[in-house]
């Protein structure tokens, strides 16, 4: 069962009983998690009196897990009706904030931990390793560095690396530790049922739109390499990406597997799914899913791109976009 919490500096409430619907939301294009939720609310004398304030911590809990743990970020005060909340984990800061910082082959996991620690946001693991960064961020938003560090090290290394806030601590770390299998049950004394046999609604498009089938590499204004993969270009036709290096990469030679990694990356047909199942907390951007559906003909892993939570009256269900596992 789930249940909010409120925690304040000197005490903690359960809030359960006033909250309305709960619901809550993760992309892999915006770090933070969001959770609404909203609140009966009545002038009345006797009416029991809203201890919510902005800034408060607010945990979701469920069977003893953390399923949200964030503050309290807008209040939406809806004449004498109830009141409207959202909060959002920790990853916010990183977010909305602005810094400026240089790194001089500083060590990836390094650089990403200095620019955590600024915000004063608990480390739980970072797990990018063998990469260094030297460049000056002027005036950019903390996420957006970490994402520019990790997209560097993904041109650098071929590997895939995810961050997230989960339970008020900072990760980032290979895709591949993200695989899940989550399950339902239909009720307390019943077994549990893979989440794919919950499916419904399900839409799947495919285009050719995103893919790149060619992959050139400019330096100090000059080409210096082109790759491209033959079979997609006789089929499809010349799509080029160009990527910029540094003059050091092309004397080490690594603009090559710059090249050929960012090709790997881009030559495939975009695959993009979308469906509703009975809900699970495991359901979360970021997470690699195995989905089997004979409607849309899928049968692969995918990563989920967004998960939507929905609880109303009890019932918790999770809306789902996914794509082919990068």
């Amino acid at each position: 069962m789930h249940e909010l919490y409120l925690v304040k500096k000197d005490r903690q409430l359960v809030i359960t009983e006033i909250v309305g619907n709960i619901s809550w939301k993760s992309s892999i294009d915006a770090l933070a998690v969001q959770l609404d939720f909203e609140v009966a609310f009545n002038d009345a004398r006797f009416f029991p009196a809203n201890p919510i304030e902005l800034g408060d911590m607010v945990v979701l809990m469920n069977n003893g897990k953390v399923v949200f743990q964030g503050f309290v970020v807008d209040e939406n005060r809806n004449g004498r009706g109830g009141r409207d909340y959202t909060c959002f984990d920790a990853a916010f800061y990183l977010n909305e904030s602005k810094t400026t910082v240089q790194f001089v082959k500083t060590p990836a996991a390094a650089a990403i931990e200095r620019i955590v620690k600024e915000f004063e946001i608990p480390i739980g693991g970072i797990d990018v390793k063998g990469v260094p960064v030297t460049k000056i961020y002027n005036n950019r938003t903390p996420a957006d560095i970490i994402r520019d560090i990790i997209s560097h090290a993904l041109l650098l290394t071929g590997q895939t690396y995810r961050m997230e806030v989960r339970e008020g601590r900072f990760y980032v770390l290979n895709q591949q530790d993200f695989i899940i299998y989550p399950t339902f049950k239909l009720a307390d004394n019943v077994r549990s049922y893979p989440i794919g046999e919950s499916i419904s609604d399900p839409k799947r498009k495919r285009s050719i739109q995103g893919m790149r089938n060619s992959v050139q590499v400019t330096s100090e204004d000059k080409i210096v390499y082109t790759i491209k993969e033959s079979a997609t270009v006789k089929k499809y036709g010349l799509l080029q990406e160009s990527i910029n290096v540094d003059k050091q990469d092309v004397e080490s030679g690594r603009h090559k597997q710059i090249a050929n990694v960012l090709l790997g990356k881009l030559n495939r047909i975009d695959d993009m799914l979308s469906f509703e199942v009975l809900g699970s907390d495991e359901l979360r951007s970021g997470r690699l899913l195995y989905v089997e559906e004979e409607t849309t003909g899928t049968n692969d892993l995918y990563l989920i791109t967004a998960a939507s939570h929905t609880i109303k009256s009890g019932i918790h269900k999770t809306k789902l976009d996914l794509e082919p596992k990068p």
